[in-house]
């Protein structure tokens, strides 16, 4: 386990890097390595970042069950006459 120290002079003299599980969707690799570019000019803006995370939301976000609603007949029933 790294001291807060040794972590900060890590970082600072470029030789760290955070690791990715192997089955991290490339789309979001590529994203968090341009956001922690040691070259500034390099970041994405932030209104990027969201429009890409958005991107990936919408293709790797569990979709919703159609709604029953959509399903259900109207039926107008009346009592019968004695």
């Amino acid at each position: 386990m790294l001291l807060s120290a040794q972590i900060i002079m890590t970082v600072a003299s470029k030789s760290a890097h955070l690791a990715f599980p192997p089955d991290t969707p490339p789309e979001y690799l590529s994203l968090a390595q341009a956001c922690m570019s040691y070259d500034v000019t390099e970041r994405p803006a932030m209104a990027q970042v969201c429009r890409e995370l958005e991107a990936m939301k919408a293709k790797y976000a569990p979709k919703p069950p159609p709604s029953s609603r959509t399903n259900k007949v109207s039926l107008n029933v009346r009592p019968l006459k004695a």
